[in-house]
């Protein structure tokens, strides 16, 4: 186990006749009542210092593959000639005392696993189950790097990934034939880079930046913001002679949309002759943010 980050171990001792203070989000922190204020006492960080691996008991079979993350960065990494599920976490929590992040890690671990469903493949990693003493459930999660099959446009691989907070990267997956890989991303960047065939990325709050090569029928949706206030860019990397049958990019007023990559590109129109690229490619911010066509 080791500490990433070591702060002051107290950020203010008392406050003084109801003066007000905001404790710093990001660094948790602990709050506690005297007679003459309240002391409010910074968190320290520590996470595992070994990780923790988990691999499927079986091959790929062709089943789907589920992956997700509640709180902390998430990566898959799909593999030529890999046959297995493979999971590699650490683990991380904030609070005053060692003993306690130390518990808080442990709890975390146990339930950190890759299942093997009738259905799926489930990788999950989840928060602690309560708080252990100073350390605060809100502060723990982890860090998981997932190696999964690549996929090829014969066999291509269902697949999920969630991430509630934290980064979402991927790469050099192929989605199974009339489906989309599906990237569900919460607080945090999102990038994916070395794909094939179908994509759905659904953020909330964070930059999108997706490589992707359409296979033909397939369709490609990014999507920020919908249902809430979304903020972020959408980044979209297309090989130089893809083809859609309709290319549709959609920015609030005030925000823009760049596809001087692409000049013959006209938003809301096909790109390239019928039925030889992707059905479709949609790209939408519902809140705050630009979107951007680049060439792989």
């Amino acid at each position: 186990m080791t500490r990433l980050h070591s702060y002051s171990s107290t950020l203010v001792t008392s406050v003084l006749f109801g003066s007000a203070l905001v404790c710093a989000g990001s660094t948790g922190c602990a709050i506690k009542a005297l007679d003459n204020g309240i002391q409010i006492t910074s968190l320290e960080a520590f996470a595992t210092k070994t990780p923790s691996v988990k691999t499927s008991t079986t091959d790929w079979d062709g089943r789907a593959i589920e992956v997700e993350n509640v709180n902390g960065d998430v990566e898959v990494i799909g593999e030529v000639g890999r046959t297995k599920i493979e999971a590699t976490a650490t683990f991380f929590a904030r609070a005053e005392k060692e003993e306690d992040a130390v518990s808080a890690m442990k709890d975390i671990e146990t339930a950190f696993g890759v299942e093997e469903r009738p259905g799926n493949y489930y990788v999950h990693c989840a928060q602690a189950s309560k708080a252990f003493g100073s350390a605060p459930v809100g502060t723990t999660g982890c860090r998981v790097t997932i190696r999964v099959p690549a996929g090829t446009t014969d066999k291509g691989v269902p697949f999920k990934a969630r991430a509630g907070t934290g980064s979402l990267k991927a790469s050099g997956l192929t989605a199974a034939s009339g489906q989309q890989l599906l990237f569900v991303a919460g607080t945090g960047d999102t990038t994916l880079s070395g794909l094939t065939g179908g994509v759905k990325v659904q953020a909330d709050v964070g930059d999108v930046d997706l490589g992707v090569t359409p296979t033909v029928g397939s369709v490609v949706t990014v999507d920020i913001g919908e249902g809430s206030s979304g903020l972020g860019d959408i980044t979209l990397r297309l090989p130089d002679a893809f083809a859609a049958g309709a290319i549709t990019l959609t920015v609030p007023s005030g925000n823009a949309v760049d596809t001087s990559a692409f000049s013959d590109v006209v938003n809301g129109q096909a790109r390239g002759a019928a039925g030889v690229g992707a059905a479709s490619i949609t790209a939408t911010v519902h809140g705050v943010g630009d979107i951007k066509l680049l060439k792989l």
